[in-house]
């Protein structure tokens, strides 16, 4: 569901103290009847529109029959790490596969799922008609406790997204941060004890479920926090591009 609405509208009374000049305390009647509007308007209510502008949208979708399809994953990866030794990227520490698992026969039922969300995105955003997402690259990423990704995004993809296989509440959050970095040399200042809001943040926090998945613009940094649990936390990422679809001929 894609809320189109993106403007809220705010009423702000202003009590202004209008203060009447001397000069004024002489004036004639037929002066005063003029300047009666022009000080009651002074002191009308003033709706102010409020709108949000240059979205950063993220997207996420949970997985149908996650909890027996990732029983079978987890087996995949365990002897995936068995065989083929840990690649460098953003991750430190931990296991992170190289980048082609999704030709992987045993992952082909979630990258199904990720094209049928990225098509639904893309519908949402009206693609045009010619272009069509595919998965670019995809990896699985197996942090055990302390691991992390540090900040980063990723260069020459459209949408970047996450599948949690497994996972719990001290398995370390998603963090986004605000990509408007000119926001950051001077921050609102929040009075104290005060509620924040999204008008107010600087990074954006989402929990790791296991079975969800995530997506989001590859050109928003993002970074993972440490695993404080005992338990791995695995997940697959993965890229996804544009590709012009073939043409279509006509019998």
């Amino acid at each position: 569901e894609y809320d189109a609405n993106v403007a809220s509208t705010v009423i702000l009374k202003r009590k202004l103290d209008v203060k009447t000049p001397k000069s004024a305390k002489t004036t004639k009647p037929a002066q005063q009847s003029k300047a009666a509007p022009a000080q009651a308007a002074a002191r009308a209510r003033l709706k102010v529109t409020e709108n949000f502008i240059f979205p950063s949208l993220i997207w996420h979708a949970d997985f149908p029959g996650a909890a027996s399809y990732s029983k079978k994953l987890l087996n995949e990866i365990a002897k995936l790490r068995a065989e083929i030794p840990s690649i460098k990227k953003s991750n430190a520490i931990g296991w992170h596969s190289p980048s082609n698992m999704h030709r992987n026969p045993a992952l082909k039922p979630l990258c199904n799922a990720i094209l049928r969300m990225a098509s639904t995105i893309a519908r949402s955003m009206k693609t045009d008609a010619r272009a069509q997402l595919v998965i670019d690259t995809l990896w699985i990423n197996v942090n055990p406790k302390s691991a992390y990704n540090i900040l980063h995004d990723h260069p020459e993809a459209v949408l970047s997204g996450v599948y949690y296989v497994q996972a719990n509440a001290k398995s370390g959050r998603l963090r986004f941060r605000d990509p408007r970095s000119a926001k950051r040399m001077a921050p609102w200042p929040v009075a104290a004890g005060a509620k924040t809001d999204k008008r107010h943040w600087d990074r954006v926090s989402l929990s790791p479920i296991p079975g969800r998945m995530i997506m989001f613009p590859s050109w928003l940094e993002h970074e993972v926090e440490p695993n404080q649990s005992d338990e791995d936390r695995i997940s697959i990422s993965f890229n996804l591009v544009f590709v012009k679809k073939p043409d279509i001929k006509k019998n």
